[in-house]
Order: structure tokens, then sequence, then C-alpha cells
């Protein structure tokens, strides 16, 4: 009989963890494994390449709940006020009030989760696979049934605000905590040495068939004669620290350098990197190319690939630049040595302007 699996997992949106999500899935034995997936919001670019056999579960009860997990609770509250829904403004302020009285952030969970009913299915392994989402992984918890749990960190949690006492009792219960690099797992047991016994390193898994196959796929070329060509691949956000480009851009244009310099994503800074773009005078050398759901035909044509993220738990798209063999320039963020170090080509620097200028001109030269 085959082993029944849930991973959950809020959506499919274009990013590294459900990018690392696909490439598990892609690696599991259908012989032996049947899989849900349970996603709360159904969208996101990477939704069509979830593979056909893994049977897809909409949590249709999330939107009902989603400002109430998101907002903070007062906000939350006044909302249901507003709108006169008086009965569940009434327990919310009854969760909140017994979660502040007691310091135990769960009650108030346990409210906002009142109406939500326990999957019918019985699972061998539930999955919370970004367990750092609490109300995930308080799904996961309290409202599937399954022998063993997981939970599944990827990223740098000293570099996060989370609150503790919420974290460290909806892990307690899981029987593994996966942690996706050395640095996010010495972080992790930093936080919650109370949970060490139950963490492991797990290194997210890159299928390297997959993505060299894509590569193959016909796009534009992006490349010129004479012209360096340079690739940066992520959500354009805060954490991955793209608003720097267009000052090293700047400086690397007055070194002489002959060079075009690709962005792939799409996200919050992405006004912001467009007003520095202008500030900078860099519009001919950094292209934003928007989303691409299959990058890698990009990749395959770069010079060389830069990161320049503040924090990361394990960089998916530096796994992927390295299929490809390309020199890479990264900033130091968790797991970034454990990744490159040793490599040819291969080198990891601070953060700051100067810095990844200079790394980038002597890769190049």
């Amino acid at each position: 009989m085959k082993k029944k699996i849930l991973f959950a997992v809020k959506n499919m949106n274009v990013g590294g963890v459900e990018k690392s999500l696909l490439s598990l899935l892609n690696t599991i034995d259908q012989e032996q494994y049947e899989v849900d997936l349970l996603l709360l919001e159904n969208y996101g670019g990477f939704v069509s390449q979830i593979p056909e056999w893994v049977n897809i579960i909409i949590c249709e009860e999330y939107e009902k709940i989603s400002s109430d997990v998101n907002l903070p609770p007062v906000v939350a509250i006044k909302q249901h006020i507003q709108r006169r829904n008086w009965i569940r403004a009434i327990e919310l302020f009854a969760g909140y009030t017994l979660a502040k009285s007691s310091g135990h952030y769960r009650y108030y969970y346990k409210m906002a989760f009142r109406d939500v009913p326990k999957y019918g299915a019985h699972y061998d392994v539930a999955v919370a696979y970004t367990s750092l989402i609490g109300y995930l992984t308080w799904l996961v918890n309290f409202h599937v049934t399954a022998e063993k749990r997981i939970g599944w960190i990827h990223f740098d949690i000293s570099k996060l605000s989370v609150n503790h006492e919420l974290m460290s009792f909806l892990h307690r219960g899981m029987q593994k905590i996966y942690v996706v690099s050395k640095e996010a797992l010495d972080a992790f047991t930093k936080e919650f040495p109370e949970l060490r016994d139950q963490c492991e390193l797990r290194y997210n898994v890159i299928d390297q068939e997959s993505i060299l196959k894509q590569a193959e796929e016909p796009v534009e070329d992006i490349r010129e004669p004479g012209v360096k060509t340079i690739v940066t691949l992520g959500r354009l956000s805060t954490e991955k620290g793209q608003e720097i480009i267009p000052e090293v851009a700047c400086q690397l244009e007055a070194s002489g350098l002959r060079f075009k310099w690709y962005l792939i994503g799409a996200g919050g800074l992405q006004k912001v990197i467009e007003e520095r773009i202008l500030q900078y005078g860099v519009n001919d050398n950094v292209i934003l190319l928007g989303t691409k759901t299959n990058p890698y035909p990009y990749l395959k044509q770069a010079d060389l690939y830069v990161q320049t993220s503040i924090h990361e738990g394990y960089c998916i798209t530096l796994a992927e630049a390295k299929v490809f063999g390309m020199p890479i320039v990264s900033t130091d963020f968790a797991g970034a040595h454990e990744q490159l170090d040793g490599r040819e080509n291969c080198i990891v620097t601070e953060r700051r302007v100067e810095s990844i200028c200079e790394s980038i001109k002597r890769i190049i030269h």
C-alpha cells in the first residue's frame, strides 16, 4: 500500500520556496507514495507546473479567515465591527484578550480557526512546508490527521521577527524540523534550543535534469557582442536587496565596463528599483525583464550571476546558477559560503556597493 503524504504551502507564487517544492515533488516515487498538496490560495505562476499525479486540495475556508490571521488582531476585530459581524468580532476579541493576558498567542489562533473543519484523509506524513507561517502550521497541526508531522524552515530566523512562544508551541508537535542550511540551522537552534533534538539539516532539492531541459526552450537573445551579460533572478523584494543594483551598475559603467544587467522577477521593490535606475542613469545597463516562470534560458546566456540578498535560508537561485557552471558573485548571507566556497570563479562578498562592484570586476577581468 502506498504511503500518503500531505504538503501544505500558502500558494504557488514564483519564488524559491515554491520552486524547491516543485523539485522535491518531481523526485518522489509515484509507485510508493500518494501525495496531496494543500494550498491556502489557488494561484501562482507555478500552479501549472505541479505534477499531474499530485492531488491538489484548496483550503476554501482560508479566504474567510485570511484577514484574521494576516492582520494585527485589533485591526481584524475592528473590521468585523465595521461590517457588523458581531459574533465574529466578539469571538476574536475573547481570543485576543486571553492571548494578551496569558502571553500565549495560540488562544487567538484557536478562535480564528474555530470554524475550520478537519480534513477527512489520514496521512502517514503531513508537512508544513513553510512552517514559519504560523497559521499554515496551525492548520497542519490541528486540522490534519497524520501519524507524523514535519516542519520546514527555509529562512535565517535571526533576520526575522517571530512570536517565539507561538513558533515553539507549533513546532513542539513536529517529529522532525528540516532546516535548509547549516547557518540557518544554527540560527534556529540558537533561537529555539528546546527544539534542537527535532532539527535536521536538509538541503533543498534541485532538479538539475529538468533545469537543463527547460534551458533549451527558445527565448529572445539577450547577449550582445563585446558586452558582458549579468543576470540576477528572484522576487523584487527587500530581503533580496536588488535596490542596490543601479548604484553598483553606475560604478561599473564609470570603470569602463560594457555590460547589460538583467533582473528577472517582480515584486514590491520594483518601483524603487525603477526610480534608482533613473537616478543613477543606468537605463541602458539595467533591464527589468519581469517574472519568468522559466528563467533558465536567460541563465544559460549569462556570463555572470549576481545575488544581492540581505538574508536567505538556502538560496535556490544560487543553486540554479551553479547548474550552468557560471561565475557567481553573492552577498554574504546564510548558506552562501556553504554553496560557493571552493568553487572556481565564485566570490562571497560584503553587501556594499564598492565590494560588489570590485568582485564583479575581479571576476570579469
